[in-house]
């Protein structure tokens, strides 16, 4: 598995931020309705981890929290 780093300004991470954390809300949205399943379901599924192991790397735990799901 590779390893990228990134150097970010103090702007540039509260854009990434604000962006992760507005995906990880459409997509808590798109999970909330009972209609989807199947393999749709598990994409969501997994997108939503890992954007939220992304927004985890930027974010205040506090804000994280937000997002955790229980299983």
């Amino acid at each position: 598995m590779a390893k990228l780093g990134m150097l970010l300004t103090p702007h540039e991470q509260v854009e990434l931020e604000y962006i992760l954390r507005k995906e990880l809300e459409d997509l808590l949205t798109d999970l909330e309705d009972r209609r989807l399943e199947g393999l749709l379901r598990s994409v969501l599924e997994e997108r939503y981890a890992l954007l939220l192991r992304l927004y985890s790397r930027v974010a205040p735990p506090r804000e994280v929290r937000r997002f955790l799901r229980s299983p």
